[in-house]
């Protein structure tokens, strides 16, 4: 609608029936429009965010099931779902994006993260799962046991559990994979 069309002013975001309302000839440019494939992606993020994560979940489903993704716990997916709504422009990424919390990363350690890692092991002890605020408070205490700033300790740990630098914030992955997910995967990145 806004190719060639514009309601004046900068507003972007409207629905069919505000398109409707505000639509008249005399505002459609006589130049040629130009498709903005970068404004599209942003703007699809938006309505995305916009879903509840019941509606998005029922729209991610295809891609789950096209990804072979487990779909026996609707619980945990819908959790993955929330996690990963803002970082999702289009409804495939959730292909790419959710191989965090199905696939065990193959890591080698570095020397100097093998004792905060085999702490990690150590104190993890109480039930985390689905629980970002446990795994967050559970984060905080290890952070003080290992005696290190943060910079230090959960960049090597997010490696061991997700293989990635960067991404979804390292509690809600604790929270998702569970604590006996989290021990495997750190146990494989110690034994590379």
């Amino acid at each position: 609608s806004l190719l060639g069309w514009s309601p004046g002013g900068d507003r972007e975001i409207m629905s069919k029936e505000e398109l409707v309302e505000l639509f008249s000839l005399e505002r459609v440019a006589k130049s040629p429009a130009v498709f903005d494939m970068g404004k599209l992606n942003w703007m699809n993020g938006l309505y995305i965010r916009e879903k509840t994560d019941e509606e998005l979940y029922e729209l991610l489903y295809p891609y789950l099931k096209d990804a072979k993704i487990d779909m026996s716990n609707k619980e945990k997916l819908l959790l993955i779902t929330r996690i990963l709504k803002d970082n999702l422009v289009v409804l495939s990424d959730v292909k790419e994006k959710i191989k965090i919390f199905f696939e065990k990363p193959n890591i080698d350690v570095k020397e100097e993260n093998r004792d905060i890692l085999s702490l990690f092991i150590d104190e993890i002890s109480e039930d985390l799962n689905g629980d970002p605020n446990k795994a967050l408070d559970f984060l905080k205490k290890y952070l003080k046991k290992t005696g290190k700033k943060a910079g230090k300790v959960l960049p090597p740990l997010r490696m061991a559990l997700t293989g990635e630098k960067h991404g979804v914030e390292l509690n809600w992955v604790i929270a998702i994979l569970g604590k006996s997910e989290c021990i495997k995967r750190v146990r494989k990145a110690l034994e590379n």
